[in-house]
């Protein structure tokens, strides 16, 4: 029994992982950390950017130079 219970506790304990690391603090469980007051919620307007989305924009970004910079030293 209690090599279940600690099995539980690490599958819970991963899909709260993931879940706050794919959608951010605001967006998580649906957004209940905003709804029990334990995350600020967004002002007007403001979109939170959702982290994979930011670390694939950045990513896109320096293949992009990689890519410009590749094609430089060729053309010299």
């Amino acid at each position: 029994m209690g090599k279940l219970f600690g099995l539980v506790v690490i599958v819970l304990g991963i899909y709260a992982g993931m879940e706050l690391y794919t959608e951010g603090t605001r967006g998580a469980f649906g957004g209940a950390l905003v709804d029990l007051g334990m995350v600020e919620a967004p002002a007007a307007g403001e979109a939170e950017e959702a982290p994979l989305d930011a670390i694939r924009s950045r990513a896109g970004d320096s293949a992009d130079r990689a890519a410009t910079r590749g094609q430089d030293q060729i053309q010299e």
